[in-house]
């Protein structure tokens, strides 16, 4: 195109939800429950970061007195995993229930707690953070050991990927375990592979899904001589072969606000017209990159068939009993690629999606007058 278009893709607010329990004896039952939680991580806690690291069995008492309250939530793990560390006596056992349940908690601590309203978060799901602070003094001394640890450690092993993960560094951690040579690599890339796939076959369960688009579509400097930018509708149906690919079908129309006229040969004469729509119907194969619990990425390549309706009349066939007119279509291919950025809500989908096409109206050799051929849509998509 001989001018740039910049899309911007806006982002989302989160919502946050709750539910209410109608059950006043189940209600009880739970607030006891969580207050007993509390408590226990309160006390637990405190006692910890009174005691010396080197104390390993007050240490471990306090870490079952809390276990019995709360279960082996995150803190305990990571604590244990400090515990075995320094005692040189980590194995398998101890750290492969933290990779696949706790370890993309952790990562959301540390990421939560560098946020300017940490607290207001932390407050509004304590549980969540299994009552420890962010930025409190609990996850200040594991940090601190972490840091100590990790000087003594073998590049590579499991306990030197442990001491990164919990110094806090996220990048680092990521980019050592990513190595196929580190000793976690293929137990936290088995867990993450099996978290993806349920986490898509929720948004995606192979069935077919239905959607609706609402735009605005931007012809080329040469295109938009005849035709201005105008509002879009489309519709899309489509289905996916696993978590990462699927293919859909769109639907589109341009519903055109203002054109000009243009010609075309038609039974051997040149004449006037102009359109009111134009339609596109397209295949797309669509890659699908997640970003966040909540946010997609896609990605994808399509081709179809692309048209713009006229006021020219086909000529009448004189035996058919249709009186019914029909008019001169102009045909062409439509190719596109483009990205769409979504978010979960609940059973749906909400996204913005941006798609470059490229359609060569001079392949149908009775335009007369030289069109551009490139566009760009943006629109908001909603899915099923």
């Amino acid at each position: 195109m001989t001018r740039i278009i910049t899309s911007l893709f806006l982002l989302f607010t989160l919502t946050v939800t709750g539910f209410s329990q109608e059950d006043s004896t189940g209600y009880d039952a739970i607030s006891s429950v969580v207050e007993d939680c509390q408590t226990a991580a309160i006390s637990s806690q405190t006692k910890l970061i009174q005691t010396e690291f080197y104390e390993t069995e007050k240490l471990i008492e306090s870490l079952e007195k809390w276990s019995t309250g709360c279960g082996e939530v995150e803190p305990i793990q990571r604590m244990r995993i400090l515990i075995k560390i320094n005692q040189q006596q980590l194995t398998e056992s101890d750290y492969r229930k933290y990779i696949i349940n706790q370890i993309e908690k952790f990562k959301d601590r540390v990421i939560t707690s560098k946020e300017s309203d940490y607290q207001n978060v932390y407050e509004a799901h304590e549980g969540y953070f299994s009552y420890v602070p962010l930025r409190g003094t609990f996850d200040a001394k594991t940090k601190e050991v972490a840091k100590q640890l990790l000087e003594a450690q073998e590049k590579g092993t499991a306990t030197y990927t442990f001491a990164l993960l919990f110094s806090e560094d996220i990048d680092a951690f990521d980019a050592e375990i990513s190595s196929k040579e580190n000793e976690l690599y293929e137990i936290y890339r088995s867990s993450r592979v099996q978290e993806e796939e349920d986490d898509y076959g929720d948004d995606w369960d192979g069935s077919i899904r239905l959607g609706g688009e609402l735009g605005w579509w931007m012809p080329d400097e040469k295109l938009s001589e005849f035709f201005h930018s105008s509002p879009y509708l489309g519709i899309k149906i489509g289905g996916a072969f696993n978590h990462n690919w699927s293919v859909d079908f769109n639907a589109n129309m341009m519903i055109l606000i203002k054109d000009e006229d243009y010609r075309i040969n038609v039974q051997d004469s040149i004449q006037e017209t102009d359109s009111d729509l134009i339609f596109s119907i397209t295949a797309a194969i669509v890659r699908t990159q997640k970003l966040s619990e909540k946010w997609f990425l896609d990605g994808s390549a399509g081709i179809g068939v692309n048209g713009m309706n006229t006021d020219i009349p086909l000529p009448v066939d004189e035996e058919s009993e249709d009186d019914e007119n029909e008019y001169n279509t102009l045909l062409t291919f439509d190719f596109n690629v483009g990205l769409t950025i979504r978010r979960k809500l609940q059973n749906h989908m909400l996204g913005i999606n941006c798609t470059y096409h490229y359609t060569p109206y001079g392949l149908d050799r009775r335009l007369v007058d030289v069109f551009g051929d490139q566009s760009l849509r943006v629109g908001l998509l909603f899915m099923f």
